[in-house]
């Protein structure tokens, strides 16, 4: 049997993709994910996300419905569109004309109601990893 020491174990830290327009929710989002041992990257509209998207390596999307020029639903149908089995959670404030059953239809695997705690966040991000 072949000890493998500790500093050979490789540990990837799961990256987070946070997807909306409010500065407040981007900032502290970010700080709370961090503290919880995940690497964040923020996008202010769709068209960042879906950029972003393509050039690194996302484990989940943490995506705003609510979003100005490209909307939340186009967002997530362009990352579908790359990646299939994209891990999005999707969020909003409110279901406006069915959004949310569309976002979950396109293959967003959960919905985050706003306002969320802070708490609320972290358990659904670990749920949605797990899943």
């Amino acid at each position: 049997m072949r000890h493998t020491p500790q500093s050979a174990t490789i540990c990837r830290q799961e990256t987070i993709l946070v997807v909306d327009d409010e500065p407040m929710i981007l900032d502290v989002g970010t700080q709370f994910l961090r503290q919880h041992g995940y690497s964040v990257i923020t996008a202010e509209n769709g068209e960042a996300a879906v950029r972003i998207y393509g050039q690194r390596a996302v484990d989940l999307v943490i995506l705003d419905i609510g979003l100005p020029g490209m909307s939340g639903i186009e967002c997530l149908k362009h990352l579908m569109a790359v990646d299939s089995s994209a891990k999005v959670i999707v969020s909003s404030g409110g279901s406006v004309n069915g959004e949310i059953e569309a976002a979950l239809a396109l293959g967003a695997i959960l919905y985050l109601q706003k306002p969320y705690t802070l708490h609320e966040l972290v358990r659904v991000t670990r749920k949605a990893l797990a899943t």
